[in-house]
């Protein structure tokens, strides 16, 4: 989390009211998660391809569908396509967690952040338009235990919604952090209407 003084004043500000300071948050994917999807991608694209020229057989896919050799050969086909596509989704995300400059900024009015998670051009949402905020929670479980949980705060605002993933943060603690700002802020603003 990095922190400044903002030097512009927009028009209509009230300076007496500014005591919090701006903070900002590295809003890009991780490296590690990053290099991850690539590598199962790009793994599962090469079982694929290599099941598909092997020795071909019927399969039975879901215990409903038969399917003969060429059939087989072509879901195969399909499935490197699909993990291709994965692994070049990686590759994105890589680069994207090499490069990127993006970021949340959180001030005593509003908040800037990409619309669209990594690929999203920034938006500002000033506190006066903002309808509702939401805490949104996902777990994935797998044989009944919770494998990964996905969090969003999603804020609701007259030109549509603004949504801030937990996994574009890092981590917990800084989703937690950028949360805890972003409350800390909106909260000062309401409290002076």
């Amino acid at each position: 989390m990095l922190t400044r003084q903002t030097g512009a004043v927009p028009f209509g500000y009230n300076k007496k009211f500014s005591m919090l300071q701006t903070v900002t948050f590295p809003y890009k994917p991780g490296l590690k998660p990053s290099i991850f999807v690539f590598m199962v991608g790009a793994v599962l694209a090469v079982i694929a391809y290599v099941l598909s020229f092997g020795k071909s057989r019927e399969i039975t896919l879901f215990r409903v569908l038969p399917l003969n050799a060429e059939q087989s050969s072509w879901v195969l086909l399909a499935c490197v396509a699909g993990f291709g596509l994965m692994a070049v989704v990686g590759i994105m995300m890589i680069i994207k967690a090499l490069t990127s400059q993006q970021q949340i900024e959180i001030t005593d009015q509003c908040i800037t952040a990409p619309k669209g998670g990594m690929f999203g051009e920034p938006v500002t949402v000033m506190f006066s338009s903002i309808q509702d905020v939401k805490l949104e929670s996902y777990s994935f479980k797998q044989l009944f235990v919770r494998v990964a949980e996905q969090r969003f705060l999603q804020i609701l605002h007259d030109d549509g919604k603004l949504s801030l993933s937990q996994d574009l943060l890092g981590t917990k603690e800084q989703f937690e952090q950028m949360r805890a700002a972003f409350d800390e802020r909106y909260r000062a603003f309401r409290g002076r209407g």
